[in-house]
C-alpha cells in the first residue's frame, strides 16, 4: 500500500475514479474542493503566463477564454464559471480598479469561502467554515508577530473574524467553545515552521475524524478522506518522511473505519 515513498494513486487519478463512481450531485461537492487549483490557473491565464495549467482544476483554458468572450458578447449567455470568478475577471479588466498581483489569490479565496457558505451539504459547509477560521487565526498570529494590521489580511465575515479584528490591540483570544480553535491559538508560540504546520494539519485531521465518525456509507466519509489526501500530498511535497507517516496514518484510519459500531453489527 505504501513503498519507497511512492503513492498508489495520484490526486488526479483518484479524482477520476470519484467522477466515475459517484452520483452527479455527490461529484459536484467533490469539485468544490478542487476550485483553488482553478484560482491559480485563472490568474496565470489572465496574466498571460506561459505556464502549464494544473490538471486538478475544474476548468480548462478554453473555458476561461469562452467565459471572457461571453462577458464581451452583446447577447446574454449562461455563465461557465462560479460568479466570484466572473467578478474577479471583470475587476481584472476594469482599468479604473487598481489591484496588485499580490492581492489576486486573497480576493479569489475570499470569494471562494463566500461561495462555499451557500453549499447545501452541512458537513462540507461546516468544514469550510472551520478551515476559514483556522486560516484567519494563523494569519492573525503571524500578523501580530510582525506588527501588521489584521483588517486587510483576514478573509470573510464570520464571528471569529470579527473577534480577531476586535482583539488585535490586546491579547489575542476568541470566545468559543471550540477546542480546536482554542488549541490553534496556542500554536502561535511555536517557532519552528514545520512543527507548526504539522500540528495545524493534525488539528484538521482530528477534526475530520470526529466529524466523520458516524458517517459510514455517505459522501461525507469520502469528502473527509479526500481532504486527508490533500494534507498527505502537501506533506509529500514539503517533507518526504512526514508525508510517509501521514500516509500510513491515513491507511490505518481507513482500515479501522471498517470496524463499525455495535449499532451496525449483524451479530447484535
Amino acid at each position: 500500500m505504501f513503498e519507497d515513498g511512492k503513492f498508489p494513486v495520484t490526486l488526479e487519478q483518484f479524482r477520476g475514479e470519484l467522477e466515475r463512481e459517484l452520483t452527479r450531485d455527490d461529484y459536484q461537492l467533490i469539485r468544490l474542493l478542487f476550485l483553488p487549483y482553478d484560482h491559480e490557473n485563472l490568474i496565470n491565464f489572465l496574466l498571460k503566463k506561459e505556464q502549464e495549467p494544473s490538471p486538478l482544476g475544474n476548468y480548462s483554458i478554453e473555458d476561461f477564454e469562452d467565459q471572457v468572450a461571453r462577458l464581451h458578447s452583446i447577447l446574454e449567455q449562461e455563465p461557465l464559471l462560479p460568479q466570484y470568478m466572473i467578478d474577479f475577471i471583470m475587476d481584472f479588466e476594469d482599468e479604473e480598479k487598481e489591484i496588485s498581483e499580490e492581492a489576486y489569490e486573497r480576493i479569489l479565496m475570499e470569494g471562494y469561502y463566500s461561495y462555499l457558505g451557500q453549499v447545501g451539504n452541512d458537513f462540507l459547509r461546516q468544514w469550510f467554515e472551520f478551515e476559514l477560521n483556522v486560516r484567519n487565526i494563523l494569519t492573525a498570529l503571524i500578523s501580530r508577530k510582525h506588527q501588521k494590521d489584521l483588517t486587510a489580511e483576514l478573509i470573510g465575515q464570520t464571528s471569529v473574524t470579527q473577534e480577531l479584528i476586535t482583539s488585535q490591540k490586546k491579547s489575542l483570544e476568541i470566545s468559543t467553545d471550540n477546542d480546536y480553535l482554542n488549541s490553534l491559538l496556542q500554536l502561535g508560540e511555536e517557532e519552528d515552521f514545520y512543527q507548526r504546520e504539522r500540528k495545524v494539519d493534525l488539528l484538521k485531521w482530528d477534526y475530520l475524524d470526529e466529524h466523520t465518525f458516524f458517517h459510514y456509507f455517505t459522501i461525507e466519509k469520502i469528502i473527509g478522506y479526500l481532504i486527508k489526501l490533500f494534507i498527505v500530498f502537501r506533506w509529500k511535497e514539503l517533507d518526504k518522511e512526514t508525508g510517509r507517516k501521514m500516509f500510513e496514518r491515513l491507511i490505518r484510519d481507513l482500515e479501522s473505519s471498517y470496524e463499525l459500531s455495535e449499532e451496525f453489527s449483524l451479530k447484535k
